[in-house]
Formats: C-alpha cells, sequence, structure tokens
C-alpha cells in the first residue's frame, strides 16, 4: 500500500488513537497489500476506536499480537 493510503486510513480514527498507535499502524499498512476486505476492516476498526474511546481491548491486541486483523 503507498504511505497516502495508509495515512488516509489511519486518519479515520480518533486523534487519541492515532498519537498512541497511528505511526505503528501505518507502517503496518504500508506493509499490506490494499484490497476491499482490508480498507473494511480498517473501517470498522476506527468505528471501533471511536466506540471504545481510542482503547485497544485484550481481544484487539491478541489479535495483533498474532499478525492476524
Amino acid at each position: 500500500m503507498t504511505a497516502s493510503a495508509a495515512s488516509r486510513l489511519v486518519a479515520l480514527y480518533p486523534s487519541t488513537w492515532r498519537v498512541r498507535y497511528g505511526a505503528e499502524f501505518h507502517q503496518l499498512l504500508i506493509e499490506q497489500r490494499l484490497t476491499p476486505w482490508l480498507a473494511l476492516d480498517v473501517f470498522a476498526g476506527a468505528i471501533d476506536a471511536y466506540l471504545l474511546g481510542g482503547r485497544m481491548t485484550m481481544k484487539m491486541m491478541a489479535r495483533c499480537a498474532a499478525r492476524n486483523p
């Protein structure tokens, strides 16, 4: 994925989330191939981040650690 596409996807997340996770998430996205499913997953994650107030749940952290978004 291009850096500009990754930046646009990261920008969907709340500012508090971006401060804490944005740089790492941006790098992770750059390493991925942009697909409709990935874009949908990132969009759903942004909604989840707004609903949880920018906190990652233990389940989300476990999925990230397993590199299984």
